[in-house]
């Protein structure tokens, strides 16, 4: 599990390839956070993003969906999905429809945090 400061290391060790998922904590600065969704689903198609918030808004959830998140994790559901989703997503087949084998020492779970910029 790493932390990456801003938005270009996140990217950074999304690129380096091999299963990844991305937590991402919407509230504080909706801009930069969407814009971060909205490139890590262009730039890292493979890469799981999470989206997690932590008050109902479906306007938001919406947003998230349409900007390509791979579930999006707001109230009613429980925060306490999150490790089964990212574990289910690190596990996931690929592609070619092959499972990948379970997380190793090089996998990257990415969490970022709320309000540090590059």
């Amino acid at each position: 599990m790493r932390e990456p400061r801003g938005q270009e290391s996140c990217l950074r060790l999304l690129r380096r390839g091999g299963p990844s998922a991305l937590i991402l904590k919407v509230g504080k600065d909706l801009v930069r956070e969407f814009t971060l969704l909205e490139r890590v689903t262009w730039l890292c198609p493979e890469t799981a993003v999470i989206v997690a918030g932590d008050m109902e808004n479906a306007i938001l959830a919406e947003l998230a969906w349409d900007l390509g998140a791979s579930f999006v994790l707001f109230p009613p559901l429980p925060r306490e999905w999150l490790p089964a989703l990212v574990d289910g997503f690190l596990a996931r087949p690929d592609v070619t429809g092959k499972e990948t084998r379970p997380p190793e020492p090089g996998s990257d779970l990415l969490l970022l945090p709320d309000t540090e910029s590059d």
